[in-house]
């Protein structure tokens, strides 16, 4: 994903396994993006997340010479649900070993890549999609869609996807 970019990211859970739905693990995942926005590294427009999916739309903001936000995310989550599941659900733990011999776990699994996202209808379309697959899986409050209901962002995560279009017509101009 190139920076300045805006994109439809999904990932899931190795063989789709309910992992995201647990509470703790879901606070984690507020906690890495909070990290990466806090560290300029992307902007968040939209988000799902449901039990074993991730979707997001957002605009990576790195530096060319940086390892990509997507994959910090990526690693960041994984160290934190192995800590947390070290500690509260060793079962869960087991579903993502996929070496039991050197002890190797994985807890993603690649989706389609990621969707680059090049005008403000595409980027509607796309959060209206994020948002319906939270309402379908049955978690719609661990979504966006209030943010774009309301106003309101208690998380602190997000700007509205116009804010990309309309930065994109003041850079052009």
């Amino acid at each position: 994903m190139q920076s300045g970019q805006l994109y439809h990211y999904s990932i899931t859970t190795l063989k789709l396994q309910p992992l995201l739905k647990e509470p703790f693990i879901f606070e984690k995942i507020l906690h890495n993006l909070q990290l990466l926005i806090n560290a300029k590294q992307i902007k968040l427009y939209g988000y799902a997340v449901l039990s074993n999916r991730l979707e997001f739309l957002w605009e990576m903001t790195h530096d060319a010479d940086e390892e990509s936000p997507h994959i910090q995310f990526l690693k960041l989550s994984s160290f934190d649900f192995l800590e947390e599941l070290r500690q509260k659900d060793k079962k869960l733990l087991d579903l993502f070993c996929i070496d039991m011999l050197f002890q190797k776990i994985q807890f993603w699994q690649k989706s389609h890549g990621p969707i680059h996202i090049k005008n403000e209808r595409d980027a509607a379309m796309a959060l209206e999609r994020i948002h319906d697959l939270a309402q379908k899986d049955g978690i719609a409050a661990h979504s966006s869609r209030s943010f774009y209901s309301t106003g309101l962002d208690p998380y602190n995560l997000l700007k509205p996807y116009q804010a990309y279009f309309e930065d994109i017509a003041v850079n052009v101009n």
